[in-house]
């Protein structure tokens, strides 16, 4: 029976048991996933008729990876996997398996352009602040090298003030080069496979050295490496290397490309490392391939599983840093831990401490300058912010 949902309504919650899978009939849905405060951060949302979604759980065989709310009325059939397997229902329909592929492959390749937006912006605003961060520690040591030039008492009070904010060890931290705002760690590789690639389709041999794709040239392949190992090299240079039995390369884009009839130039060329044997699969000719070999779609689509809730933790991770970055120049914040406060009390303290002294003459309207310039850029990374995050 078909399932409606009106705005608001919980299809299905993270954390829990996976039972069903859904096919959208119509209406709007979002998904989200909690980040590290416990808060539910939208990842992407489903809109297309017929897409096949609550799969990762079922297809892993654990609890379920987010949580899917309705955004507008929407109404969404079921399909129950607690009697058969699906994976015994994916074998006995090949094209459901590749259905689940594509839509995956879909959510895969939108978080990826989401996470790159979110990098970019991570990197801009980091630069910003810490560019902030450094001018603070500077002018603020520069009134501790002061008073030990000259042993005045109103530059120690000053620096010892300025230097007992949070930011002036942060300033510190950039001028070594040190990254003060703690970020997400190294994305980690896709995981190997947790079973063994499929046996029945045939594998090519490639000698050392041999190319397998090249980088820039229309990507239409999906290979599986059953052994050997593979060098992947970008611009001529050996970025990475490929051992893994089982390891799937070029499958979200060319699932992608099959999805919307366009396949993507390759980013980077594939050689055999060694004697090596790789599944190669057709992308133009998917549902004749695994029609034959279902076994090669349900391998897929567990890989497939495995990987978006990965990409989805880095995107939360990115996400989590820049919000640290914003927090650092709220401008309402009534806290004392913001750049904004720490410039605000260098200020007030050059204004009343160091009054008519001529060694640092001029330094009050520098430091207002430049608070009202951290003001401003703080606005305009917020309003930045609220682009990135609704794309």
């Amino acid at each position: 029976m078909p399932r409606e949902l009106e705005p608001g309504a919980i299809l299905c919650k993270q954390g829990e048991v996976s039972a069903e899978i859904y096919i959208l009939q119509e209406g709007h849905l979002e998904v989200l996933v909690k980040d590290k405060r416990g808060r539910d951060k939208k990842i992407s949302e489903i809109k297309d008729k017929s897409s096949i979604f609550g799969e990762i759980g079922a297809i892993l065989k654990q609890p379920r990876s987010a949580t899917i709310r309705a955004v507008s009325h929407s109404v969404v059939q079921n399909i129950d996997v607690k009697k058969k397997a699906l994976d015994e229902t994916i074998l006995g329909q090949p094209r459901l398996g590749l259905s689940i592929s594509l839509n995956l492959a879909k959510y895969i390749k939108d978080t990826n352009a989401k996470l790159g937006r979110y990098t970019q912006f991570l990197n801009e605003i980091r630069k910003a602040i810490d560019g902030y961060l450094l001018t603070y520690y500077q002018k603020s040591k520069a009134l501790g090298d002061l008073f030990d030039q000259t042993h005045f008492s109103w530059a120690k009070s000053i620096f010892d003030k300025a230097k007992s904010h949070i930011c002036y060890g942060m300033g510190e931290g950039v001028s070594r080069g040190q990254e003060v705002v703690s970020g997400p760690p190294p994305a980690p590789p896709p995981p190997p496979p947790s079973e063994a690639p499929p046996t029945g389709a045939g594998a090519k041999q490639y000698n050392t050295g041999e190319i397998l794709c090249r980088e820039g040239e229309e990507g239409r392949e999906i290979f599986i490496l059953q052994s050997g190992s593979l060098d992947v090299q970008i611009g001529g240079r050996k970025v990475a290397e490929i051992k893994d039995k089982g390891a799937v390369i070029g499958e979200v884009a060319v699932l992608a490309g099959y999805a919307s009839r366009k396949f993507e130039p390759r980013s980077a060329t594939l050689m055999a490392r060694e004697s090596s044997g790789v599944v190669v699969i057709d992308g133009t000719k998917l549902e004749v391939v695994i029609a034959a070999n279902p076994q090669l779609i349900l391998f897929i689509t567990k890989i497939l599983s495995e990987r978006l809730p990965i990409t989805n933790g880095s995107l939360l991770a990115a996400d989590d840093q820049i919000k640290k970055y914003l927090a650092l120049i709220d401008t309402v914040s009534v806290t004392s831990m913001t750049l904004i406060n720490a410039f605000e009390v260098l200020l007030h303290s050059l204004q009343s401490g160091a009054r008519d002294k001529p060694q640092t003459e001029g330094w009050d309207r520098e430091v207002d300058t430049t608070l009202s310039e951290l003001k401003e850029r703080a606005r305009d990374l917020n309003a930045a912010y609220e682009q990135v995050s609704k794309q």
